[in-house]
């Protein structure tokens, strides 16, 4: 347990905050420095005639008050105490208020002793505990082991509950104890994994591939060949106006559906434009129950179609058709509303009985030549000018396997589906391949017995041989040898808990003051001799090859680092550092990216809000098609390139690139981007984009999809770029609010409004320079130099002021200074970063006693280009990664 402080100490601090029971107003100058004797006197004045021994309003006494933060009832009454001293509702109006100054003082007090208190109790004295594997390593593993492939919604990422963070990381044995209810859930998943993985007999349908071609369409729609909007020709149909859609042709004849089963499907549209006067045109392909297919370019021509090709995953239920939609196509026709209003107050004249007016108004509508309220759109009585789509022809096949019998299958049965060797030993051979990576280490004979012994069952109750090899898989998958990592089966809570004491630094509780013991990196050719924070033993191999196969793969250890480990050979340095090289240069490394980048950058959050579309209707322009997925793209793919590429991390903080597609890279303005695929791009310079921080993902993060939030965004930085996230607001002090009526303060000035809250002033300080630095970004992440957002217009005057002065005295003027100002803070982004990575690589949060190690990654990261490869292998070579 946290030790508690020296009793003179814990009486000074409980003075402090008694003292300052208020916020001040008109107060007395004070020196906060002031002697116990004052302080006690000051005590006595303002705070224990109502929460002292004799009387204790709201049942609050605060003479006794211990600063013990760890017990939760103590730690509730000081929260209290700060609560009203930020409202100031304590002490009454018509008293003598405490100074500001020490206001402040005691508020950080209290929430720095919290912070310490709340990591307190997620120590785990250095050690990560039994924990289960997350959703994410779990559909992984399984998918290695067994080789087998999830159709969006039904992977065990889907069907599992969600995973407890912490921390903002899914990887912390803290968060991912066993709960015996899920249990059931287990069962279900491993069943439905297990029967997606043992599949003998036919394809259930066969594969076949349908096409339609435009020119020779009949039924249903072949009226679009007649219709004025468009050309027939002999290579398809060339249409001014209309959209197109696929008929019975598509459908396969297995049972006349579109879709006759569930499955991966691919669909081809050849199509080609000229878009005249326009800079293109744009198609959306949809099918209904599947919303977009298909929003983008047409970027064919009339001689040279080019084919759009989608492959995914199709559910039954839906339409029959796919859809086209020629996207702001020009209209043909235009809604009459003289026809309209002339047989509106004909039908009102016969109501009220007026038969001679209504006579006379129906009598105008045939004498003027309205017979219908629709008429030609007067600009396409000649269409030499307008734009045009060939559509040639659309074409489905599917439904798509990889092959068959499926590579699970064959995997699972090594020795074929002959029937002559179904058998106990074959059961046997196959569980003996499967369990040591299913269980990720070396099992013993009587662990085989006990999955063959499901098996044996199943076959003696009758079931065929696949079938119970399919039990004894889910036996296998609910086991918990496959379920639970059990690295340091000796840690518990409480015991680490009792191990951390100290009260925690102002910096957050990687910067906890307190004794280091861990001897920081390894230097020499068996990193696993050192001492590590926990003292505890050494990782063996087959568990370290494991720690590090999750860590970049969120999965289990290939052939080659299997060989490794069963070599022993994991334990010299060189060769942990080959083959950390040699994992971030694969494939799986992409886990690394979906795994710990989408939760360092909140890329799951970036579409919390949606942008409104009748204030920014530019977001939602055709030619912006696909331009929130390529926003939120952006932050993760950087992340990829700097790994990728080997690039600083530094340029998170600030940079003269990005990655962008063309869709994009026109919002930003760069020219010379085509194409879909994000690539590293340069800003055409000067720029007023570079780094994290002018990146649209953070903006829409950061606004509610009508206003920027500065504060919010403030806070993202701080959390993201520095771990430093500040502490939650007081009680019932709300976000900064709409303008009221009548009122045209920009979000700035509501903001100033607000900081003359005294118990908002505080922490905005620290907040809001870091947000307001960037209100030259709209709701959307476009540059803007005045106020826009939740209302349609403002005045020239509401201009942007995006200057301020950061926490350490740092002054910008423009988002040049302001990203210069970010880079100055360099060490404490690595640092900020280091810890995040840690956190998410140890399964863990930091302990007081990993700040050397914190250190030595910095220096190491610092020496190597600020790489992230440096600070990876820092982390694999350091005490806290080798050692349970």
């Amino acid at each position: 347990m946290n030790q508690p402080r020296p009793r003179r100490f814990a009486i000074l601090l409980c003075s402090l905050v008694l003292l300052s029971c208020s916020v001040a107003k008109a107060a007395e100058p004070l020196d906060v420095a002031t002697d116990d004797d004052a302080v006690t006197k000051l005590v006595q004045s303002f705070c224990v005639d109502c929460h002292g021994p004799d009387t204790q309003e709201g049942e609050l006494r605060l003479d006794t008050l211990t600063p013990d933060f760890t017990d939760s009832q103590t730690a509730a009454k000081w929260i209290e105490v700060m609560d009203n001293l930020n409202l100031g509702e304590m002490p009454p109006q018509d008293e003598r208020q405490p100074p500001g100054a020490l206001v402040a003082r005691v508020v950080d007090w209290i929430g720095n002793e919290l912070k310490h208190a709340a990591t307190l109790s997620k120590s785990t004295g250095g050690r990560e505990l039994m924990r289960r594997l997350n959703r994410r390593e779990y559909a992984n593993i399984v998918g290695d082991l067994l080789a087998v492939e999830f159709l969006p919604g039904e992977g065990p990422q889907d069907l599992l509950p969600p995973d407890g963070t912490m921390n903002g990381f899914d990887t912390v044995s803290k968060a991912l104890l066993l709960d015996p209810s899920l249990m059931e859930k287990y069962f279900d998943v491993a069943a439905m994994v297990a029967n997606k993985a043992v599949i003998t007999g036919p394809p259930p349908v066969p594969t076949r591939r349908n096409r339609m071609q435009y020119e020779d369409s009949t039924g249903g729609i072949e009226y679009i060949k007649h219709s004025r909007e468009t050309i027939l020709t002999e290579d398809g149909i060339i249409t001014m106006n209309q959209g197109m859609r696929s008929d019975e042709a598509l459908r396969h004849p297995w049972n006349d559906q579109l879709i006759p089963i569930r499955g991966r499907y691919r669909l081809r549209v050849r199509v080609g434009a000229d878009p005249r006067d326009r800079e293109a045109l744009y198609i959306r392909i949809k099918r209904s129950g599947d919303g977009d297919l298909y929003f983008g370019k047409v970027s064919g021509t009339l001689d040279r179609p080019e084919v759009i090709e989608i492959e995914r995953a199709f559910d039954v239920p839906g339409g029959n058709e796919i859809g086209i939609e020629f996207v702001d196509a020009p209209s043909f026709g235009r809604v009459n509303y003289h026809f309209s209003d002339l047989r509106r107050s004909a039908e009102e004249a016969t109501k009220n009985g007026n038969a001679t007016l209504a006579g006379r108004l129906q009598a105008q509508l045939g004498a003027q030549g309205f017979p219908n309220q629709g008429r030609i759109e007067p600009d396409t009585r000649t269409t030499d000018h307008l734009p045009r789509i060939l559509f040639d022809w659309i074409e489905l096949e599917g439904p798509l396997y990889e092959q068959w019998p499926p590579q699970s299958t064959e995997l699972i049965f090594h020795r074929g589906l002959d029937a002559s060797e179904f058998g106990e030993s074959y059961a046997r051979e196959i569980f003996a391949r499967l369990l040591p990576r299913a269980f990720r280490s070396s099992v013993s004979a009587a662990e085989i017995d006990r999955i063959v012994g499901v098996v044996r069952s199943e076959l003696e109750y009758g079931e065929s041989f696949p079938d119970a090899i399919e039990s004894g898989i889910v036996a296998m998958l609910c086991s918990p040898s496959f379920l639970l990592i059990r690295e340091a089966e000796g840690a518990i809570a409480g015991d680490a808990a009792a191990s951390s004491s100290g009260p925690a630094s102002s910096s957050g509780p990687a910067s906890s003051s307190g004794p280091a013991s861990s001897s920081g990196l390894t230097s020499n050719s068996d990193p696993a001799s050192n001492d590590g924070p926990a003292g505890g033993d050494a990782l063996n191999d087959d568990e370290l090859a494991f720690r590090l196969s999750r860590f970049l793969w969120s999965t289990i250890p290939d052939e080659t680092l299997r060989q490794a480990a069963a070599s022993r050979r994991l334990t010299d340095t060189d060769e942990l550092v080959r083959q950390v090289r040699r994992m971030l240069a694969h494939e799986k490394a992409d886990a690394l990216v979906k795994g710990f980048a989408r939760q360092w950058l909140k890329a799951d959050e970036f579409d919390r809000f949606v942008i409104d579309q009748n204030l920014y209707r530019d977001f939602y322009r055709a030619e912006n098609a696909g331009l929130n997925e390529a926003i939120n793209a952006e932050p993760i793919e950087f992340f990829r390139e700097v790994m990728r590429s080997g690039g600083s991390l530094l340029d998170f903080l600030d940079s003269d690139w990005t990655m962008a597609n063309e869709t994009l890279a026109r919002y930003y303005g760069i020219p010379g981007v085509t194409g879909n695929a994000m690539v590293r791009v340069v800003f055409p310079q000067p720029s007023v984009r570079g780094g994290l921080s002018t990146m649209a993902a953070l903006h829409k993060w950061g606004s509610d999809g009508n206003r920027t939030k500065p504060v919010e965004r403030g806070k993202y930085i701080l959390d993201v770029l520095f771990n430093d996230p500040p502490k939650p607001p007081p009680p019932n002090v709300g976000e900064v609010e709409p303008n009221v009526s009548g009122e045209l303060l920009t979000v700035r000035q509501r903001l100033d409004k607000h900081r003359t809250i005294a118990a908002c002033a505080h922490c905005h300080r620290t907040i809001d320079p870091y947000g307001l630095g960037l209100e030259n970004f709209s709701v959307t992440g476009a540059w803007r130099t005045k106020q826009d957002g939740e209302r349609p217009w403002w005045p020239d005057h509401a201009v942007i002021d995006a200057s301020g002065t950061l926490p350490d005295g740092t002054r910008f003027t423009t988002i040049h200074e302001y990203r210069t100002a970010l880079r100055r803070q360099s060490d404490r982004f690595l640092r900020g970063f280091a810890e995040k990575m840690l956190t998410y690589a140890l399964g863990r949060i930091i302990e007081p006693s990993d700040h050397v190690t914190i250190d030595g990654l910095v220096d190491r990261m610092k020496s190597n280009g600020h790489s992230l490869q440096s600070l990876v292998e820092g982390i694999v070579l350091s005490d806290a990664f080798l050692k349970k």
